[in-house]
């Protein structure tokens, strides 16, 4: 599984891909404890262009996915509920705050 971190450094955006089965068997476990013993849906939160990484989402148990950044790269609700919807829920489209006010700095706009 792959985790993307976002920093921000001297008003530049930094991204980083990271891969981390340890994290995705650890939380696939704990997903599949949950799912078999109760009927509680996975919700799952994540930030930003996360297209690549839905499979994998899928693949450990995740069942809603929030938010859906639609701002973000791939992050189209069409595309998503025609490639995903079949196995996941998208909670949330159309947030677009974090790329106005980090991206940019412009806080006047979240208030």
């Amino acid at each position: 599984m792959k985790s993307m971190l976002f920093n921000r450094v001297n008003g530049k955006c930094q991204f980083m891909v990271v891969k981390s089965s340890f994290l995705s068997v650890r939380q696939k476990q704990v997903f599949d404890f949950i799912h078999s013993r109760t009927d509680v849906k996975v919700f799952y939160h994540s930030c930003g262009s996360v297209y690549d990484l839905i499979p994998e989402f899928i693949e450990i148990g995740v069942d809603i996915l929030n938010p859906v950044q639609t701002s973000a790269a791939k992050m189209d609700l069409d595309v998503l509920k025609r490639q995903f919807g079949k196995y996941i829920s998208f909670w949330g489209g159309g947030i677009d705050c974090m790329f106005r006010t980090v991206l940019y700095n412009r806080t006047y706009q979240a208030k």
